[in-house]
Formats: structure tokens, sequence, C-alpha cells
């Protein structure tokens, strides 16, 4: 018979990857939030279950639908470790006493921020779907859109800012990938923000 797992744990192809000691963290802990009574887990429980979609990932074992789980761990552990080092070093030179109560929270957001910042689009979709409209096009996908829309965005977005200044500095930092041409406006893009 199947143990009964809490939910995020209930995914069939996760079962080879759930340990015992696993299982113990997901016993709910009981704490006061002021005078309220409340229930959560062992905070050691979040990094081990990014560590569990990692794994998964790395053997093959992850449906698609949750490949997005699998990115979202990576960029937490990566954010962890960070603030984890951060702390270390504060307890060891003494600085903990002179952190701000919610330091550690605010660096752990601004580290996880940074590593989102690749995997942001640019535009989202809805703007495409406007364009979509606009052009009178069925819904395209971001693997399929016409080579037209980023001449669009080239004439409407970049080449209006400061006077064309921004479409020349994005057009000499164009480059190719995989033999293919990027468009000015993504390739460009990821390079200024590299320098900024």
């Amino acid at each position: 018979m199947r143990p009964n797992y809490p939910p995020f744990l209930a995914a069939k192809n996760l079962e080879p990857y759930i340990t015992q000691e696993l299982i113990a963290l997901t016993k709910l802990i009981e704490y006061k939030d002021g005078n309220a009574k409340k229930s959560g887990y062992d905070a050691t429980l979040l990094p081990e279950m990014c560590k569990i979609y990692l794994t998964a990932r790395r053997k093959g074992d992850l449906k698609s639908s949750q490949e997005k789980l699998a990115m979202q761990s990576e960029l937490l552990l990566s954010a962890l470790a960070k603030v984890g080092i951060a702390a270390l070093i504060d307890e060891a030179t003494g600085f903990q006493i002179n952190r701000k109560h919610d330091a550690l929270r605010l660096l752990l957001a601004k580290y996880i921020e940074e590593s989102l910042q690749k995997w942001i689009r640019i535009f989202p979709d809805s703007f495409f779907a406007e364009l979509d409209r606009l052009y009178g096009n069925k819904p395209t996908t971001s693997t399929a859109r016409p080579q037209y829309y980023g001449k669009f965005i080239n004439r409407y977005i970049y080449e209006p800012i400061e006077h064309g200044y921004v479409k020349k500095e994005l057009d000499t930092l164009n480059i190719k990938e995989d033999g293919k041409r990027v468009p000015d406006f993504i390739n460009g893009y990821r390079k200024m923000a590299e320098i900024s």
C-alpha cells in the first residue's frame, strides 16, 4: 500500500527518491505566531525537496510538467547556498549582531531575483497576442513568430529611444546562436543587461 504522502510528494515518479528521513520532515510542527497557533514543516524540507527534483531531472525521471519545478529548485538551492555562506561569514566575523533582522530574507530575495533574470522574457506572450491581433494572425508561439514582429519591435520600440542610439548599440552587440542570427532586440538586450 502506498504511503499517504503530502501533495507535493505524491507524484509517483518521485517515489524512488523519497527517503524515511524526508518523510520524517513532513511531520507538521506546531508553533505560535503572535497569539495564533499555526503549523508548518521543518525548514530543511524545502532544500531536500529541491534536491529530489534535481536528482529526478538528472536521472531523466521528471515529467515535462515538472520541469518548471526543477528549474525553480535549482534557482532556490543556489540562492540558499549564497545566503548560507553570507550568514556563516557574518557569524564568524561577529557581523550578525549588526545585521538587520530581515537582512538574510532580503538577501535571499535578491539572489532569487538575479537568478530569475535570465528566464524572464523581455516581451510577455500578451504583447505578442496583441501583435497577432494587430496583424490578423492566428495565435503564434515563441518558436514560430513572423520575422516582421522583430522589425516591428525595432522600429516602434528601440529606434525611437535616444534617437536610434539604443538600436545602434543593439545591432553592434548582435551575435549568432546555433548558427542562427539572434534578433537584435533579444541578443542586444541580453548583452546590455550584462554590461549594466
